[in-house]
């Protein structure tokens, strides 16, 4: 690549869901590689919401704000009043976006993704454990945004997704090309439109790296032939912005890691027949919440949910016990809170554990070279690209931009 210093500018954001550590490490990013020896910063960026998930991380890096200030508090949680599980979408963000603030200058923004695999709850439980953030996710990222699109309605995409499901009903492993598939439509996408949107700030969300590490490990070869298909399209995005003469910026980063696991615990069986607990759900697989009835003992309870094998921390919530519950429920490293199936994830997240809320981020600004390592946090992205577009950070973000705004 060129450095390009004639026509239009572009802020990209690319999230890789789910890319741990460990599976950058075990891959071949020669894009990557090129942007960090021109002067990227690649560092570590922590997850801060917990669970460590796609919506509320999501939320997060829109909005700059803690989970307790945006109201995403992850994918899903049990409504009492009704007894059901409601999905967490942009309805309930309480704090402004980054897309909002640069809508409000004039800017134009957009954000795109996958649409998720469409499956229930119930279907997941039984079937492929864990939630998806899917369109949710990207509708929460891209609130305010001028475009937001969900590729959902491609030949190729509808096929792919035809073929995973089929393959959920028979419970039959589901191969890796497929979610490989799904991230090249959305790359489709974003080319087009860079080209007949022209935004300011390109927002995306690629997820063929998490299934794939769900369902084969986050070292595994299918997860790695994902990472380094998403290099390829990094790489691709970046030549096509580069003949058209467009100055691009770029954050690489993901919502959350993933953890290599081999220990299946069904906490929600298990949980459900302790006294005084109301509902427990999971999240990612590597956290619980748990609603505790109004006459529930909460020592008791935490106390018998810390006598299943493989449970490490039980842990008191005291804010929003409505949505939030009133215990979370952590197992141990190598474990998770999903079923043995054939199915069954071979990695998950969800917990505060390193493996699940530390994740990469390179950072790539033309012409400018970061020598000091710095630790970044996921509240540190909204007020980055708020600095990179020329705008303030958003009302209720409290992190901080990477460098001094050079609009």
């Amino acid at each position: 690549m060129e450095e390009v210093d004639l026509g239009e500018e572009v802020v990209l954001l690319l999230i890789v869901d789910g890319m741990s550590y460990s599976t950058l490490e075990a891959s071949n990013t020669p894009m990557m590689d090129y942007l960090h020896r021109k002067g990227a910063m690649l560092t570590n960026c922590v997850v801060e919401a917990i669970p460590t998930i796609s919506r509320s991380a999501h939320a997060t890096i829109a909005t700059g704000a803690p989970v307790e200030v945006h109201g995403i508090y992850g994918n899903k949680y049990y409504e009492r009043k009704n007894g059901k599980l409601i999905g967490f979408g942009p309805k309930h963000l309480r704090a402004e976006t980054i897309a909002e603030v640069a809508e409000r200058e004039g800017l134009n923004v957009s954000v795109l993704g996958n649409k998720g695999l469409g499956l229930s709850d119930i279907t997941q439980e039984m079937h492929t454990p864990g939630d998806e953030g899917g369109a949710k996710a990207i509708r929460i990222l891209g609130k305010g945004a001028s475009v937001i699109r969900v590729s959902d309605n491609t030949e190729v995409l509808e096929e792919a997704r035809k073929q995973i499901l089929e393959k959920i009903r028979k419970r039959e492993p589901i191969s890796h090309k497929q979610y490989v598939e799904l991230d090249n439509v959305l790359a489709e996408l974003v080319v087009e439109t860079l080209d007949t949107e022209q935004p300011d700030l390109l927002m995306a969300t690629f997820f063929g790296v998490d299934k794939a590490s769900h369902g084969y490990g986050p070292t595994s070869r299918e997860a790695i032939f994902t990472m380094e298909n998403f290099d390829r399209i990094l790489r691709r995005i970046l030549l096509h912005l580069e003949e058209k003469r467009t100055k691009v910026s770029v954050i690489v980063t993901a919502d959350h890691g993933n953890t290599e696991v081999n220990n299946y615990i069904d906490i929600v069986s298990l949980g459900r027949e302790i006294d005084g607990v109301e509902e427990i759900i999971t999240e990612g697989r590597r956290s619980a919440r748990v609603y505790l009835e109004d006459d529930a003992d909460r020592e008791f309870v935490k106390d018998e949910l810390l006598r299943i094998r493989g449970v490490r921390d039980v842990v008191d919530v005291y804010w929003d016990s409505e949505k939030v519950g009133d215990l979370m429920v952590f197992p141990g490293y190598s474990s998770t809170f999903g079923v043995g199936l054939i199915t069954t994830r071979r990695s998950c997240h969800g917990s505060p554990a390193p493996s699940d809320s530390v994740v990469p981020l390179l950072y790539y600004v033309p012409g400018m070279k970061f020598e000091k390592y710095v630790i970044v946090r996921q509240v540190d992205i909204s007020p980055t690209i708020s600095s990179m577009i020329g705008v303030s950070p958003p009302k209720d973000s409290v992190g901080r931009s990477l460098f001094s705004p050079f609009r």
